[in-house]
């Protein structure tokens, strides 16, 4: 199937034998000829691609003479990528467009460690603008300022307990009794009994993707020290301190000691992915939306089925779990900002970084979808990071043979129909309480891993929270109850 892109990729190719015969090397700042570099630093849920090098100069081949702008892609490992993003920009390493992960959007907005992107969207940004709308840009804001733009895809997201469909066939399980977290015990013990040499229960050494952080039910209101529990929208509590979160991780440690989770789960780096596809386990934990048990089927090199625990709703928090910002030590702000409007407006762009080349990381089939060429598949794939929803528009992808053709019209009416947070606009400002936030991240970055993944026992709980109350969060809660109630008395 011919489509526009093979038109683009003869040019492309002649710029980039072009391109190798030119000074300079893909490390160097140095401009030539007005072309900026930019860094470009996001996570990948699986190992490095081993073509990133021919994608990225793909995209260069088309980059720099339509927005004089060459990118130098620097994935890293989600596994290590928070601890690794925040020693860049607490240093002078270069990196300029980056992706903002989950509840660091607020620390790193109030430490003035991204720069605000209003005049820079207004100059350079308009098909970003169109492409997420005003509401959703309001969601990356602080006090009237922004400071990260969310890739424009499905956000009405929910959770949802995945398992390999060949063990739910092999074991007879019946993912209908599924509602709550504890309702997966009997999944897990009955795996357990047949196969006791098998821990089946996968988990992502990251607090934002503990079973217990997806499935219980709240707004986390910017950075999760003060959230809104979805049964009482209107107060601001330590989640931490709830009920909720002591079944929470009683839960998971009976998990633990039952042998459903890895021993080593606060260790190892590897992403759910990477641990699916090695066989290291059989299940996990994770958001859902529309299509995602073909994504998660091509993700982990088996057919993956799921079952609901949360129903996908719209909030603040949906909008910041991942935005793109600009990292304040970036001496191009202006080409950041010029190549990420490129994936909201230029198709082979966002297709390239999305799938790689067609021909080698992809073919068209006969009726419009992309699958594998022969003889490749997920193993030996040299660009396979299946992270359409991570860039970009995710509406101009190209769609992955599985899923229906109208998709992305099935997203956006799902979105569309989805409950929206009273909340939904509303952004934490840090920085009145600036210190006790970076003390609770301490203490949390001590304790919430151990306990949400069942590694540690139950006097752990009674220890983080009184680390909490002596760090100040019952401050960060009053504070954030405050400007809650002003922003809802404005509205």
């Amino acid at each position: 199937m011919k489509t526009p892109i093979v038109k683009r990729l003869a040019a492309m190719f002649l710029a980039l034998g072009l391109l190798a015969t030119l000074p300079g090397c893909k490390n160097g700042r140095a401009d030539r000829n007005g072309i900026e570099e930019i860094v470009v630093t996001y996570y990948v849920n699986s190992t490095i691609a081993n073509d990133l090098d021919m994608v990225e100069q793909a995209i260069n081949a088309i980059t720099e003479p339509s927005i004089g702008v060459r990118v130098d892609l620097q994935p890293i490992s989600l596994g290590t990528y928070n601890e690794q993003v925040n020693l860049m920009l607490s240093g002078t390493e270069r990196m300029d467009l980056f992706m903002i992960s989950g509840q660091r959007f607020a620390t790193y907005a109030a430490n003035g460690q991204c720069i605000p992107l209003n005049g820079l969207l207004d100059q350079y940004g308009q098909g970003i603008i169109d492409a997420v709308g005003p509401d959703f840009l309001k969601g990356g804001a602080v006090d009237g300022q922004i400071y990260g733009v969310m890739p424009m895809r499905d956000i009405a997201r929910g959770a949802g307990f995945y398992i390999r469909k060949d063990y739910v066939e092999k074991y007879g399980l019946d993912l209908s009794t599924v509602r709550t977290l504890a309702d997966v015990e009997p999944i897990l013990a009955a795996i357990k009994d047949a196969e006791p040499d098998l821990y089946p229960l996968v988990i992502e050494r990251n607090p934002t993707l503990t079973p217990v952080e997806l499935t219980m039910g709240k707004d986390n209101l910017s950075d999760g020290f003060g959230v809104l529990m979805y049964d009482d929208p209107g107060t601001v509590v330590n989640y931490f301190a709830t009920e909720q979160y002591r079944q929470g991780v009683s839960t998971m440690r009976r998990w633990y000691e039952a042998g459903y989770i890895p021993p080593d789960v606060t260790s190892h780096t590897e992403s759910i992915a990477t641990q699916m596809k090695a066989g290291t386990g059989v299940c996990y934990f994770y958001m859902t939306k529309t299509g995602m048990d073909v994504q998660e089927s091509k993700a982990c090199g088996h057919e993956i089925v799921h079952a609901d625990i949360v129903e996908p709703n719209i909030s603040t928090a949906n909008v910041q779990l991942l935005t793109w910002g600009v990292a304040a030590q970036s001496k191009h702000p202006e080409a950041a900002v010029k190549f990420l409007n490129l994936l909201y407006t230029d198709k082979d762009v966002l297709n390239l970084l999305d799938w790689g080349l067609e021909g080698r990381h992809y073919v068209f089939t006969e009726d419009g979808h992309i699958t594998y060429p022969e003889g490749v598949d997920a193993g030996n794939s040299g660009y396979n990071i299946n992270m359409s929803w991570a860039f970009g528009s995710q509406f101009n992808s190209y769609i992955w043979e599985g899923n229906d053709l109208d998709i992305w019209e099935q997203s956006m009416a799902a979105m569309s129909e989805a409950p929206a947070s009273d909340t939904l606009g509303f952004t934490f400002d840090s920085r009145p309480v600036r210190s006790e936030v970076a003390a609770l991240s301490n203490v949390a970055a001590e304790f919430r891993l151990g306990l949400e993944t069942g590694a540690v026992g139950m006097e752990s709980l009674s220890a983080f929270i009184s680390k909490l109350e002596e760090a100040g969060i019952d401050a960060v809660v009053a504070e954030k109850q405050r400007q809650l109630d002003g922003w809802l008395e404005s509205g």
